[in-house]
C-alpha cells in the first residue's frame, strides 16, 4: 500500500505520489508483484501461492495488488500437503533438509538487494541522489554569483547613466539661462 500510494499518478487531478517518477520504487513494486505470483521451480504438487488459496486481488477492486486469502482453501491445503507448503515457502523439510528457492527465500533475496545498508539499491540510489542534489546546489550557488555580478554591473551602469543625465540637465539649465540672458 505504501509503495502503491507513493508511486501513483492520478491523471484526473494531475497529482502524483512523491516517488511517482522514481524508477527504483516502481521497480521494487513490480518485483514484489512478480514474487507474489512466483512459481517455484522443481515443485510439482504445490508450486505457487495460487495453489494454496492465496491470490492477487482483482484489478480495480479495493484488493487490487494485495494478497487475498481463501481461508478454507488454505486450511485444506495445509492439512493435505503441509510439507509441500513448507517447500513452497522455502523451509527445510525431511525430504529437503536445506531451504529451497521458495517464495519466502525469493522475496528475502529480492528485498535484500534493495535494503542492504551500504551496497543495496536504495543506499546507492540515495548516494546518487545526494550527488545530484549537491550538483544542483553548486549550480544554484554559481548562478547566484553570476546574478550578483550582473546586478552590480547594472547598478554601476544605472549610476553612470544618472550621472550623465544630471550633467545633461545641468547643461540644459545653463543653456536655458544663457538664452534667457541674451533675450532680456
Amino acid at each position: 500500500d505504501f509503495l502503491k500510494n507513493q508511486t501513483r499518478y492520478d491523471s484526473k487531478t494531475r497529482t502524483a505520489g512523491t516517488l511517482s517518477k522514481d524508477y527504483l520504487a516502481t521497480d521494487l513494486l513490480t518485483k514484489l508483484r512478480l514474487k507474489a505470483t512466483y512459481v517455484v521451480p522443481g515443485l510439482v504438487t504445490i508450486n505457487s501461492l495460487d495453489d494454496i488459496g492465496i491470490t492477487s486481488g482483482k484489478y480495480g477492486s479495493s484488493d487490487a495488488d494485495k494478497l487475498v486469502i481463501d481461508e478454507d482453501a488454505l486450511k485444506n491445503a495445509i492439512e493435505a500437503n503441509r510439507s509441500d507448503i513448507m517447500r513452497l515457502f522455502g523451509a527445510p523439510t525431511d525430504a529437503f533438509p536445506s531451504p529451497s528457492d521458495g517464495i519466502a527465500m525469493s522475496l528475502s533475496t529480492a528485498l535484500d538487494a534493495y535494503v542492504r545498508s551500504r551496497t543495496g539499491y536504495v543506499a546507492r540510489h540515495k548516494e546518487s541522489m545526494d550527488v545530484e542534489i549537491q550538483d544542483y546546489q553548486n549550480q544554484a550557488q554559481y548562478m547566484e554569483v553570476r546574478l550578483t555580478a550582473r546586478e552590480n554591473q547594472l547598478y554601476r551602469q544605472y549610476s553612470a547613466m544618472e550621472v550623465q543625465l544630471q550633467k545633461l540637465r545641468n547643461q540644459g539649465s545653463a543653456l536655458s539661462q544663457s538664452l534667457l540672458n541674451r533675450l532680456y
